[in-house]
């Protein structure tokens, strides 16, 4: 599953990428996957949904 998400879609705390976003619409989003956003292509790490309709995507460039 390759996810393209706009330049500025990217957030976090911390050194780590992270992708903040509606578990419905990551909701098949996996350790392993890739996630392409402008010309950075990432890793998705950990996948955290935190049970309010909300998904962490921890991630690590490629």
């Amino acid at each position: 599953m390759a996810l393209n998400t706009p330049d500025d879609a990217l957030g976090g705390y911390g050194a780590d990428p992270q992708f903040v976003c509606r578990t419905s619409d990551v909701s098949s989003a996996t350790e392993g996957n890739a996630l392409v956003t402008g010309s950075v292509n990432y890793t998705v790490r950990d996948v955290i949904d935190d049970g309010t309709g909300m998904t962490r995507l921890m991630l690590e460039v490629d």
